[in-house]
């Protein structure tokens, strides 16, 4: 059920063939999925930009400690100048009882203890989520003592699934690419994914490092370069 063809379309480079993918050339995939991470990146940064939102708005109703409200227009008027002159730094005189009798001050819903602690814990465990996603450890513990050792390596095995389908897919591609135009390309991680072990990723753990030196940030440099 795979397609056996590609159209290839590149304005820049005056191309446009439709192209065989077993002879023409060889097609890498992101991952077993055939996903990419377009999908992951755009879900967690849509959620991500909504909390944003509610962040704002939640700034935006902070402001309002206590709501005032007038029978009439006149009465309104009054207020709003009172107000006007307090935010301006002058000090306002009311001399008039119908002021008094019609104005009804309320407390507002945001005075009643509501805080921006749930959104910052959101935001963080949406972030940590994306950042697990690829493979990057991030934690989003809100436990305010310290987290043992146990709590921390937790989640490191949910870390690798993805990365490792995407290097086994790499790995593939370039092999099949140094078979069909004999080539000698090799793929490895690197960036922080270099300091996680391989093993297994191509089926062999024979030719993999030994990981003892990853504590060593010169012999991780040598060994990338």
């Amino acid at each position: 059920g795979n397609p056996t063809q590609i159209v290839i379309s590149n304005p820049a480079l005056n191309f446009n063939k439709t192209l065989d993918l077993k002879t023409d050339g060889v097609l890498i995939c992101n991952d077993d999925m055939k996903m990419g991470l377009y999908p992951i990146f755009e879900k967690g940064n849509s959620l991500l930009v909504e909390n944003d939102i509610n962040l704002v708005m939640w700034g935006f109703n902070s402001r309002t400690q206590k709501l005032i409200s007038a029978p009439d227009d006149k009465t309104k008027d009054s207020a709003n100048q009172y107000l006007k002159k307090i935010v301006d730094g002058e000090l306002a005189v009311i001399g008039e009882n119908p002021f008094f009798d019609g104005v009804k001050v309320q407390a507002s819903g945001t005075a009643a203890g509501a805080d921006s602690t749930p959104f910052i814990a959101y935001h963080q465990y949406l972030k940590s989520n994306l950042y697990n996603e690829v493979g990057i450890s991030s934690n989003f513990n809100m436990k305010a003592e310290r987290l043992i050792s146990s709590e921390l390596d937790a989640a490191e095995d949910s870390l690798f699934p993805l990365v490792y389908s995407m290097m086994a897919n790499r790995i593939a591609g370039v092999e099949a690419i140094n078979a069909m135009y004999g080539q000698s390309i090799s793929v490895d991680f690197g960036s922080i994914w270099a300091l996680k072990n391989k093993e297994l990723v191509d089926d062999v753990t024979d030719n993999n490092e030994d990981n003892t030196d990853v504590q060593n940030p010169a012999a991780v440099k040598s060994r990338i370069e």
